[in-house]
Parts: C-alpha cells; sequence; structure tokens
C-alpha cells in the first residue's frame, strides 16, 4: 500500500506537469501564429504541425530507432509477454513525442501517452525495488491509474479503466493498491495544478470537462429515449469510421514511398492544409472560434475548448451553431485524426473520440431542432450522451 501511494503521488505529478507543458506549448505556438499577418498566419499554420511531425519523425526513426510507440497495446503486450518490464526510454520517449505532437496541433488526446508514461513509471520502480514478478502488473496498473486519474480528475475512472483495458483482474489483491495510487494520483495533480494556477479553478475541481449548472437540473423524459436511441446507430457508425479511418491511413502511409521519419511531417503538413481550409472556406468558423476561445482550428489540437463548448447550454442559446459546420467539424476531426496518427504522430484516440461524439450530438439535436421535431430541452444533453456512445 505504501508503495502504490508513492508511485500514485509521482504519477500525479507527471500526469499535471506533462498536460501542463503541453498546453503552454501549445498555446504560445499558435498565439504566435495567429499574431501574424494574413500571409504570415496562413504560413505558420502550415509549418507548425510539419515541424512538430518532423521531430517526431526524428526521435522514432532517427534518434532512438523506436519506431511508432501506440501506448496502450505497448503496456498490454509487455504484460502479457515480457513479465511486464517496461523500459523508462519508453515513457521519455512518449512524453517528449506527444508534447511534439499536441503543441503542434496534432488532432489526438493527451490520456493515452499518459497511461504509457504512468506505466513506465511503476515498471521502472517496481524493478529498481526487486519487487517479484507476480506484483509487477499490479504496480504498473498502479501507475497507469494514477496518471489516468491526474489526467482525467477522475479516480474511479482511473481505476475502471485500468481494471477493464489493461490487467483484466478485479481481484482484490489487485484492486485495492490501484484504488489508493489512483486517490493519491489525483490529489497530487489537483495540488499542482492549484499551485500553478494560484486558485483552485473549475478545471481543477471538477472532472476533465466542466458540466454547468443547468445540465445538472436535466430530467429525462420518456419521449426522448427514440431520438437517443437513434443516436446511438449514429455513434455506433461514427465510433467505426473513426477506428476503420485510422487503420486505413496507417496501411496507406506504409505503402508510400516517404522515409518512416518523413511521414510525420508530411502528415502535419497535411493538417495544416486542412486548417486553412476549414478557417477560410467554410461559413461560421470566426464566430465559432469567438465562441470557444479556441487558438486552433476547432478539429486540431485535444479539442477540449470545444467540447466544453459543447456541453454548455448557455453557449448555444447565444449562438446559432449550423449544421454544415457542425457536420464539418466532425468530418475534419476523423479526417485530421487519421492523418496525424496514421502518418506516424503520437497521441492517444480517446480525446478525438469524445471530440467526434460531442459533436456528432450537438449536430444530430441541432438537425431534430431545425426540423421541428427536437423533444429535448437543450442539444448539450445530445453532446453529452454523443460522447459517451463514440468513445
Amino acid at each position: 500500500m505504501p508503495l502504490a501511494a508513492l508511485i500514485g503521488a509521482i504519477g500525479g505529478l507527471v500526469a499535471a506537469a506533462f498536460a501542463t507543458i503541453v498546453d503552454l506549448a501549445g498555446g504560445g505556438l499558435f498565439h504566435l501564429q495567429q499574431s501574424g499577418s494574413t500571409t504570415q498566419s496562413a504560413l505558420l499554420l502550415l509549418a507548425i504541425p510539419a515541424i512538430g511531425g518532423l521531430v517526431v519523425g526524428l526521435i522514432q526513426f532517427k534518434l532512438t530507432k523506436s519506431g511508432v510507440i501506440y501506448g496502450v497495446p505497448e503496456v498490454i503486450e509487455s504484460l502479457a509477454r515480457n513479465k511486464g518490464e517496461i523500459k523508462a526510454s519508453v515513457g521519455a520517449n512518449k512524453a517528449v513525442t506527444a508534447t511534439a505532437t499536441l503543441a503542434s496541433g496534432g488532432s489526438a488526446g493527451i490520456e493515452g501517452p499518459i497511461i504509457s508514461i504512468g506505466s513506465s513509471l511503476g515498471s521502472v520502480i517496481a524493478r529498481r525495488l526487486h519487487i517479484k514478478p507476480e506484483h509487477m502488473p499490479t504496480l504498473i496498473g498502479c501507475g497507469a491509474a494514477s496518471a489516468t486519474a491526474g489526467i482525467f480528475n477522475a479516480p474511479i475512472a482511473g481505476v475502471l479503466f485500468v481494471l477493464e483495458v489493461i490487467l483484466r483482474d478485479f481481484s482484490v489483491r489487485t484492486f485495492m493498491p490501484i484504488v489508493v495510487a489512483a486517490v493519491f494520483g489525483t490529489a497530487v495533480a489537483q495540488q499542482t495544478l492549484e499551485l500553478y494556477h494560484g486558485e483552485i479553478d473549475a478545471g481543477v475541481t471538477n472532472a476533465l470537462f466542466v458540466v454547468p449548472d443547468a445540465m445538472h437540473n436535466y430530467q429525462f423524459e420518456l419521449p426522448e429515449a427514440p431520438a437517443y436511441l437513434a443516436l446511438g446507430l449514429a455513434c455506433g457508425l461514427a465510433g467505426l469510421t473513426l477506428a476503420g479511418s485510422m487503420r486505413l491511413s496507417n496501411k496507406a502511409w506504409q505503402r508510400t514511398p516517404l522515409p518512416a521519419w518523413f511521414r510525420p511531417a508530411v502528415g502535419g503538413l497535411l493538417l495544416g492544409a486542412m486548417g486553412l481550409i476549414f478557417l477560410h472556406y467554410l461559413p461560421g468558423t470566426t464566430q465559432f472560434a469567438t465562441l470557444t476561445d479556441y487558438e486552433q482550428p476547432a478539429f486540431m489540437g485535444n479539442g477540449y475548448p470545444i467540447i466544453e463548448t459543447l456541453l454548455n447550454p448557455l453557449k448555444y442559446s447565444g449562438a446559432e451553431l449550423s449544421i454544415a459546420l457542425l457536420l464539418a467539424i466532425v468530418v475534419f476531426k476523423i479526417v485530421g485524426t487519421a492523418l496525424t496518427l496514421g502518418s506516424g504522430g503520437s497521441g492517444g484516440v480517446i480525446a478525438p473520440s469524445l471530440f467526434v461524439g460531442a459533436a456528432l450530438g450537438g449536430l444530430f439535436a441541432v438537425t431534430l431542432s431545425k426540423l421541428g421535431i427536437f423533444p429535448g430541452a437543450t442539444p448539450a444533453t445530445y453532446a453529452l450522451a454523443g460522447m459517451a456512445g463514440v468513445l
């Protein structure tokens, strides 16, 4: 238990530091991109993702020669084949490459990398202390759970994710240390972020997203059931499309004659070109950017401010979101994620899944409202349901 608490505390600290660095680096780069003239802004929008991809490619294939590290699959494989031994270099590699991808606007999530980093942390500590092999999976789970809980501000979510996806073990011997690690990870991450922000803000005291008070008073009514069932079918198709597009993109990039180290740079360049198209050729993007206070094109990065906007009924009432814009956001996010990860970028798929679900739920509700058959009180509840459905 004390060892689980120690790993949890370190995992929470690492999670808070990683999230803060990504946020600062990305915010600085895209603030610089927006501060120039129109021509300079356009060139920087092309250059920033391309340079970020080039850095990732050089690290993965020239510097460390590790190739693409996907994150969670490597953790599961290490438990199945290598007795849970994960090198410290794996976590360090993932931290640097994911920071470069996400800070430069890559369409991916921060959660997958932090799970890999936390698992590596647990494995390294267990090996250094000469822990028996039968306890190695539990301590790896402690690292993964603490980092996940710290990044999400949700200890129960961290525990359940690790038990269901990584360890597939619900025994009491495994469960209790992982709970301890997740609680310590959340507490340390909250305190670290509090010190960084100077006060406890909504992003520290809430779980991953801030749900407004208006959503807390929502009451489901039976006439809404057919609409939610239809949304569930749409979410299933969207999840299939997202997963399938990433597989197809991965295979397509592997067939290209481009050297592996150069592919993430080309993927980043194409992503930047999509950003230019999104900003300059789609109506309503300027108003939407003002509404969300998101400096990148909406589909780039992890898109968390976009999700919070879609979950806020008050913002829905203050701005008219068009069907075309929401549909474009869904399509661009799926294609952008496939480009980023398929070309060799480093990041997770949880954030893109949540983003696609929120935008799809908002699109579904706005479409029903335009048709005059919307049964609910606010589109925000459908955005929330869409997030769960696609994920």
